[in-house]
């Protein structure tokens, strides 16, 4: 099923979400000219924790693509939650732990962008798990 065609997917969508990432990231008030590398490196992590899943699932389907992110409840599939959910959840998770950015810079975890990170992970795991239990749960009204 994944092979390395998913792979190359995965990697051409990963670079794509990172020039994304990044624009919003500085768009949101990341360091443009002092941080370029850190800023640069968040934005790669952040599409490979995220987007990479998601690209090398879905591959090149433009039709897959507009389902996973306009989501109807008569339609969901497993897929569609395994993809979705984490990748809201590391947005989330990168979001909300930016609240620790402005406190102290001087404690290294505060430092741009390791909070962030971070948060992203976490809360792509907690998408992965809310995605898991989705599954189980669709899958027991199906039966």
């Amino acid at each position: 099923m994944f092979g390395l065609r998913s792979v190359m997917w995965g990697m051409f969508w990963s670079c794509i979400a990172a020039l994304i990432a990044w624009t919003v990231m500085v768009l949101f008030g990341a360091p443009l000219f002092d941080l370029v590398e850190r800023t640069w490196l968040a934005a790669i992590a952040f599409a490979l924790i995220a987007l990479f899943p998601v690209g090398a699932t879905l591959k090149g389907d433009g039709d897959l693509w507009m389902h996973v992110f306009r989501p109807s409840s008569s339609t969901s599939s497993p897929i569609q939650s395994l993809v979705t959910i984490p990748l809201v959840g590391a947005t989330i998770g990168a979001w909300a732990s930016a609240v620790a950015l402005p406190l102290d810079w001087q404690t290294e975890w505060q430092r741009w962008p390791v909070a962030s990170n971070y948060g992203a992970l976490i809360g792509y795991q907690i998408g992965l798990f809310a995605a898991i239990i989705t599954c189980k749960l669709q899958s027991k009204h199906g039966d």
